[in-house]
């Protein structure tokens, strides 16, 4: 049976993990708004680097965010690990791998965009750009796509883990897994350059970030169900 003081702690980790996940989704879409849409232009390479080299301080502050995001996301990963580790440390451990190569990836993005920027650009933006800064950006963007490969799997076992101990109720670990899933499949079909796979991920970034918000509001202010783990460590031991 489950100790009050073990209770309190998995209790305190979910609110941490709560007010982590709001902190990054929110600030995720402020910073889109407010900064990385002044230099994205979607499907167009050459034209984004135009941007960015035309708007330098938004690409810096962006940077600058995604290093403290990025960062977050391991805060994050290591509370989500301790909530489900003594559940399951397999998968969990798995699960924190996933999440970590997932921020570390993130900060190899960043690192490609500031070297953007510093690259050599051949012409005003009237002549276009050189072929390195486009490179860059190419391998910025496909970073990120491998990036959300590992944030789905990531995700998705942590939610599983939640979802056999009962910890968060099943229709809101089923919602997660499910548009997880299909931000997963979205990610290599975007790689292989299928229209679909904007479509697709389109679909699940509505999921994902309502998914987040629902997840974090959830863990602030009703926790986990460390009774469903005391129940059923009950159940076992009569049957014994």
């Amino acid at each position: 049976m489950m100790s009050r003081e073990p209770s309190n702690e998995l209790q305190r980790l979910a609110k941490w993990a709560g007010w982590s996940y709001l902190l990054i989704i929110i600030t995720s879409i402020l910073s889109l708004v407010v900064l990385g849409g002044r230099y994205t232009v979607m499907g167009d390479s050459a034209a984004s680097v135009v941007k960015m080299f035309e708007h330098p301080g938004f690409v810096r502050a962006n940077a600058v965010y995604e290093v403290l995001m990025f960062s977050a996301v391991i805060v994050l990963a290591v509370l989500l690990f301790q909530l489900t580790a003594h559940l399951n440390a397999t998968i969990a451990r798995i699960a924190l791998m996933l999440r970590v190569a997932e921020a570390l990836l993130g900060y190899l993005g960043v690192i490609l965009t500031l070297g953007i920027l510093y690259s050599a650009w051949d012409g005003s933006p009237d002549n276009g750009v050189g072929a390195l800064p486009v490179l860059l950006y190419d391998l910025k963007d496909l970073t990120y796509k491998v990036l959300m490969v590992c944030i789905s799997l990531g995700t998705i076992l942590f939610l599983f883990v939640f979802h056999r101990a009962r910890f968060l109720p099943h229709w809101l670990t089923i919602w997660g897994m499910l548009a997880f899933a299909l931000m997963f499949v979205s990610s290599p079909m975007q790689i292989l350059g299928l229209k679909a796979g904007v479509i697709v991920n389109g679909i699940a970034a509505v999921l994902t970030i309502s998914f987040e918000v629902v997840i974090g509001a959830w863990l602030i202010v009703k926790g986990v169900d460390t009774g469903a783990v005391t129940d059923r460590g009950i159940s076992r031991s009569k049957e014994r």
